[in-house]
Formats: structure tokens, C-alpha cells, sequence
């Protein structure tokens, strides 16, 4: 076994650097495995790493992974199951999408569940945290083969997947897992999920092949950033007919909690202000997906959380959804009878963005 490296003075025994700016260290204990996720990432960043889907959910579906980072400068460590590539249905139960295993009942993929009423559960461990600089390192720890039915054994050949994205914050849950794609909070790019055996990444959990090299050195290190500046509120001013493409991405400038941490997008731009004229048509071309159908209302919570509200344009039973491929056409000419002030939200979580 190599050296620990001088930043690591209890390094674990095994380490493997998967990207140049992410180094996965793992030993056995007993029964169970001690994994340390280090990472060069931006601020507000998770980190997620753990065994890939299999059969037709090859890949991210279908996988078991820890995702780690911090929330208040606290670590954290996350067991999640990913049914789909969908985001977790928090406001239904957290049962379907990439989600928490204590939600989940259905875990095709994972260990058999006969018993379809039994739900997952959190596995994982907690043992210490850190960031220095934008490294960030979490250390935690899991039983090789924990009986949970949203969990799968660390084993000889073992594929693995990582991705690592932008944190967001619900009251439901401390990281709402949105995207992981080459975004600037995003220095793992696309992450990693084989879609054949010949991309896969393996394991071998049950030996000790000792620290890498590439391990000793420190993971490569992001430039410094410069501090983002205040964001005003948008302002958008139409005074005649328009249309829209409305988008859900993670609320960047407006976080605004109890939503799951997005915003609407209008054309890209996060949660504007509109200026609507009475007796102009407005259209709204809606690509949010079923999670996020769009409505205006008179209440500003959104989410059906006010049974009495009245509702404007778009479904209240959630049927104003579409696709980028296929945007939903939502028209609206406000009248005379229209309040002067009201509310886009999303339909299915209370809170949402600014209007």
C-alpha cells in the first residue's frame, strides 16, 4: 500500500482517481465498506457515487448511490435509488424520479422486493466532512450488503457510476438532485453511467489494490472564481402579443423554499416579473415536463395549496405539461375581470418562483 498524502494523514487504503478532479477512496471493515468521495467542485455541490442499473435499466436507472455534500456547511451522505431520470416526485411521496430510498417502494434493479408495500431506507452512515478550497472530501460508511430492498452488494465486479451538480434545498429533503449536466457548478461534466459492459467502470470491492498514484497528488484544482454580483429581478414588459418558452432549471439567483429548487424559465430567464396588458393574447409554450404543469392563480403559494384559488390559465388538474419536443400551447388574454396581480406556479409543489 502507498503512502497516506500529506493533506490525508488517515487516508483509507484504496483509492482510485475516476476523473482527474474526483478520487474515490473505499476500504472494508468487516462487513462493512468506508467510502471517502473527493472532489474538486464549486460550492453548493454534490457529489454522488455508487453501483450502475443493470438489464434493461443499465446504467443510472436502476442504480444505488450515496450522494454527499453540504448543506449550512454541514456534511451530508444520502442514500438514493434512481427509478428513473425523472426528478423525484416530492410532492407525492418521493416515490418514483431520483430519490431518498426512504420513499421508495419499487426498486426494479435492486434486491427482489416481494413485499411491494415495504419502502427503502437511508443505509448510509455519516463519519466526517470537509472543503478546503473547492476540494470537497465526505467520508461515510454502509454495510457490503445491507438486506434493503433499494440496495445493491458491494461485491468482485461491481459497476459504478458518479455524477456530481448544483445542490438545491426543499423543505422536504436537503438536496432536490435536478441535473447533473456540464454546468459551471458542474466540473464532472456528465458524471459517468455505462450503457454497456464495454463502458463500464468496475470494482473490486472485496480486494485491497492499494492507492493509486494518481491518488497521492492533489485532485486537479479549479481556478478561482470571481463572486457573483447581486441579481436584480427581471423585469419583462409586454404590451403586445408574445410568446414564451417556459422551462423548470434549478433556481439559481431565487432559491424559494418550499418549492423543490427550481424555477420557471421564461425564453432562459429565471422567474421574471411580468407586465401583462388586458385585451393582449399571451402565449406560454410549456416544456416542464409532467412533474411541472404550469397555471396562474390568485394564490401565491401554488401547489393546489389553496383549495378556493381561482385559477386563471392552465389545468389545476395538471394537465398543462409538454416537452421540449412538444411544448404545451398555454393562450391567455387577461380581461377586465382579471386581478391586478397574479401568480404563475406550478401545479403540483407549493412555493415556486417569483412573480
Amino acid at each position: 500500500m502507498s503512502a497516506c498524502p500529506a493533506r490525508l494523514p488517515n487516508c483509507l487504503k484504496n483509492c482510485v482517481k475516476v476523473r482527474d478532479n474526483f478520487a474515490v477512496w473505499w476500504q472494508r471493515d468487516a462487513d462493512d465498506i468506508v467510502f471517502e468521495l473527493e472532489a474538486d467542485v464549486a460550492d453548493d455541490s454534490w457529489v454522488a457515487f455508487g453501483l450502475s442499473g443493470d438489464g434493461e435499466q443499465y446504467g443510472m436507472v436502476g442504480s444505488d448511490v450515496v450522494v454527499t455534500g453540504f448543506v449550512d456547511e454541514q456534511a451530508k451522505a444520502f442514500d438514493y435509488y434512481l427509478a428513473s431520470r425523472d426528478q423525484c416526485n416530492y410532492a407525492s411521496g418521493a416515490t418514483s424520479g431520483v430519490c431518498p430510498d426512504s420513499g421508495v417502494k419499487t426498486c426494479e434493479g435492486g434486491r427482489a422486493n416481494p413485499n411491494r408495500n415495504v419502502t427503502g431506507k437511508n443505509d448510509v452512515v455519516l463519519i466526517s466532512g470537509s472543503r478546503v478550497g473547492s476540494l470537497q472530501r465526505v467520508r461515510y460508511r454502509r454495510k457490503l450488503d445491507t438486506g434493503d430492498v433499494c440496495d445493491r452488494v458491494y461485491g468482485a465486479a461491481s459497476r459504478v457510476v458518479w455524477a456530481a451538480g448544483p445542490v438545491t434545498r426543499s423543505v422536504a429533503f436537503p438536496f432536490v438532485v435536478n441535473t447533473h449536466g456540464p454546468t459551471s457548478a458542474n466540473p464532472l461534466g456528465h458524471g459517468h453511467s455505462p450503457v454497456s459492459d464495454a463502458q463500464a467502470t468496475t470494482f473490486d470491492f472485496t480486494a485491497s489494490p492499494g492507492v493509486a498514484p494518481e491518488c497521492l497528488g492533489a485532485v486537479r484544482r479549479s481556478p478561482v472564481s470571481t463572486p457573483v454580483a447581486a441579481v436584480c429581478v427581471p423585469l419583462i414588459k409586454a404590451a403586445e402579443p408574445k410568446t414564451w418558452l417556459l422551462t423548470v432549471e434549478n433556481s439559481m439567483a431565487f432559491p424559494n423554499p418550499p418549492a423543490w429548487g427550481v424555477s420557471w424559465r421564461f425564453d432562459g430567464l429565471e422567474s421574471p416579473v411580468l407586465v401583462l396588458q388586458r385585451g393582449v393574447k399571451y402565449t406560454f409554450a410549456i416544456a416542464a415536463a409532467q412533474l411541472h404543469p404550469f397555471y396562474i392563480v390568485d394564490n401565491d403559494k401554488g401547489g393546489r395549496a389553496n383549495a378556493t384559488e381561482q385559477v386563471f390559465a392552465g389545468s389545476a388538474a395538471g394537465l398543462s405539461h409538454g416537452t421540449k419536443e412538444a411544448p404545451y400551447q398555454l393562450e391567455w388574454t387577461p380581461d377586465s375581470t382579471t386581478p391586478d396581480l397574479v401568480y404563475y406556479r406550478c401545479v403540483k409543489s407549493s412555493g415556486g418562483a417569483f412573480t
